[in-house]
């Protein structure tokens, strides 16, 4: 009471939420191209992106963010995954691009479709030391994807695709990176999106009451 009454409104609250990829309608996983053969894996421990010849990997994650109010207002927003494999491409750049997704990826049934559609989204961020270390690793997403993630609060989901070095001119070294998915273990090094977000409230209604009468019925709205 003495919090709603001494309040100044409208009431900001700055929350933050943190989302995972094994929540109700959320998934990830990553699509796979050998020798013209597109295969897609949503059950594997690790998402693989880049490139072990003759196989080049794009993963992705589809996030829900229904507990995200629809009027909130995105301040910050940031992915955090474990690095279980490193890319090794020792004659060149080790990029790993986080790129936009305008549906889930779980909307695309052609394999082949969705690994074409992983490799077109505009890239929000980049990253050249996912081949430094082994462990979790904190990628900012930029204001692009909050933008993103603000324009489509209403449907409740937020994609991006995850993107590798696929050539390494002069080595026949892998360059493929993995990232611990869903399914992998320990729970601690699971993919999760991190949002920060304002959102603003109204006043409530507030009812006086002045020593009612005995056995007296009070009605009132908060």
């Amino acid at each position: 009471e003495e919090l709603f009454h001494n309040a100044v409104y409208p009431l900001l609250v700055d929350p933050t939420v943190i989302l995972y990829t094994n929540q109700t309608n959320a998934s990830d996983g990553y699509v796979e191209l050998v020798m013209g053969i597109y295969t897609k894996d949503t059950i594997a421990a690790t998402m693989l992106f880049g490139a072990a010849s003759p196989a080049t990997d794009r993963a992705f994650l589809d996030f829900n963010t229904s507990e995200i109010p629809s009027t909130a207002t995105i301040t910050d927003l940031n992915l955090t995954v474990y690095v279980s494999t490193k890319q090794n491409c020792l004659s060149g750049v080790n990029a790993t691009s986080f790129r936009n997704l305008t549906y889930p990826a779980a909307n695309i049934s052609s394999d082949s479709n969705l690994y074409d559609y992983l490799g077109n989204g505009t890239v929000w961020a980049t990253r050249y030391d996912f081949n430094a270390t082994f462990g979790m690793m904190n990628v900012s997403l930029g204001s692009s994807a909050q933008t993103q993630l603000q324009n489509q609060l209403a449907q409740k989901w937020f994609s991006l695709a995850i993107n590798g070095t696929e050539s390494c001119s002069g080595m026949g070294v892998a360059v493929q990176g993995a990232l611990n998915a869903t399914e992998g273990t320990p729970a601690e090094t699971l993919p999760y999106l991190t949002v920060t977000y304002v959102a603003d409230t109204t006043a409530p209604n507030v009812t006086t009451v002045n020593s009612p009468a005995d056995g007296a019925t009070i009605s009132a709205s908060v």
